[in-house]
């Protein structure tokens, strides 16, 4: 009994009125937790038609809200549902007139703002051609600034003449780091008109600059002329002599030579039972 009096309390009150709708929903909304607390525990075995009873309890008062807010939107509400389906009509039809509107002023600032970028274009081509690099025009014009009203052609050439100054500044500045090679200095370029950063066109030609100087040093290395080998000494010998073929002799003499030779020499050593005593070895 005493149950049935709290779900009695707990009721949607939504009705129209002189002074405006009537409704309670910030009050159930705050008793809500409260009346939530007992269903919050988990189900187990033991619990199980208790929980599937709860369920069905609380989605009966979900429907018993639901039901009570179709009611008033289909009742009360009807006549407000036609009246805004016909102010959004009003606002889509003022809405369609002035994109009309908007397309026409769009197409007269376009035509202008083209016409201003191609009275700049011709008066950059004229200093382009004095310039130490050829910057594409749209390298430096910049219609998400330069659109704007306030950017009259005056203005722009102006400030397009102090990015131009800096160019040929930064570019003199690089004149001690570019390379003599004309295929790397093109490449050099390329990356300043790319970046118009003189930091990265620096870094390039460093990098480019360490790849010839490595070449190079390989060339060296692969095409250095040899060291003209010094005349091999003599082992003096006997005028020939059939009668001194079986004579020995002691020689003490110094060779400075290639490992190819030393091998040879090993060989006639093993070849004659040559006895050999290395005093000193120095590799050159």
């Amino acid at each position: 009994m005493e149950e049935h009096k709290e779900e009695q309390k707990f009721e949607l009150t939504l009705r129209m009125s002189e002074n405006g709708i009537v409704c309670n929903a910030q009050a159930l909304k705050d008793m809500l937790p409260s009346k939530l607390k007992p269903y919050n525990y988990i189900v187990t075995a033991e619990n199980y038609d208790t929980a599937k009873a709860d369920r069905a309890k609380l989605n009966n008062l979900c429907k018993v809200l639901k039901n009570a807010r179709d009611k008033f939107e289909n009742t009360d509400l009807q006549d407000w549902k036609t009246f805004k389906a016909t102010i959004m009509d009003m606002e889509k039809m003022i809405t369609q007139m002035a994109d009309n509107l908007d397309n026409g002023v769009k197409d007269i600032d376009d035509k202008a703002q083209v016409e201003k970028m191609d009275e700049v274009r011709e008066s950059y081509n004229i200093v382009a051609q004095s310039m130490p690099l050829q910057i594409p025009f749209e390298k430096l014009y910049s219609r998400k600034t330069y659109d704007a009203k306030k950017w009259t052609v005056k203005k722009i050439l102006e400030d397009l003449q102090i990015r131009i100054d800096k160019i040929v500044q930064e570019w003199k500045l690089m004149g001690a780091y570019l390379p003599d090679d004309p295929a790397d200095l093109e490449q050099v370029k390329q990356v300043y008109i790319d970046t118009l950063d003189v930091a990265i066109a620096k870094s390039k030609a460093d990098d480019l600059r360490a790849i010839r100087h490595k070449i190079a040093s390989q060339q060296a290395e692969t095409h250095e002329e040899p060291k003209q080998a010094p005349e091999t000494p003599q082992i003096p010998n006997s005028e020939p002599n059939l009668m001194n073929v079986d004579k020995k002799q002691r020689v003490v003499a110094e060779f400075t030579a290639t490992r190819p030779f030393y091998d040879e020499m090993n060989v006639l050593v093993k070849k004659h039972k040559v006895a050999v005593k290395v005093i000193e070895r120095e590799d050159l």
